[in-house]
């Protein structure tokens, strides 16, 4: 089975962190949304899609991407990192999965360094986060989902 992992990432690089972790288990080949070439992506089985939780959604990049996409018909799972490490901020995104034919199989989110202020000055929240009981939860995480598609494993 041939996966892609979809994430936009900025500053303290959290959801690159996570989707990395992830890769490792589903062998996935990783992309900034930014590179994406929308042509390819018929050729991927699970695709991933992440980002940090800013206001209650996933980061307008990533919304915006799934916005455009045309009717995709693929298994998808989401993943974020955001301050209280909580998926309730996952509800945009999947709705907008929905949209074009996705089925969504799965959902991870976990703490991530959250900075308020400009520069030196301000606060940082989760210093230092996502750590390593939250990277094993993301690769558990990921064998999850390979579970129920055991057969279609390649």
């Amino acid at each position: 089975m041939k996966t892609l992992i979809i994430y936009y990432s900025k500053k303290e690089n959290n959801t690159k962190i996570v989707a990395h972790n992830i890769s490792r288990i589903l062998k996935a080949e990783i992309i900034t949304v930014e590179r994406v070439r929308v042509y390819e992506l018929h050729k991927y089985d699970l695709i991933g899609f992440g980002s940090w939780i800013s206001f209650g959604k996933h980061a307008k990049e990533l919304l915006r991407f799934v916005e455009k996409l045309p009717s995709l018909h693929k298994r998808v799972f989401v993943f974020s990192t955001s301050k209280n490490g909580q998926s309730a901020g996952h509800l945009a995104l999947k709705e907008g999965l929905k949209n074009i034919d996705c089925e969504i199989i799965g959902e991870f989110s976990c703490k991530g360094e959250w900075r308020l202020g400009i520069g030196p000055i301000g606060f940082v929240f989760n210093r230092g986060h996502p750590k390593g009981e939250e990277l094993m939860r993301a690769q558990g995480f990921a064998r999850s989902l390979m579970e129920p598609l055991k057969g279609e494993l390649t």
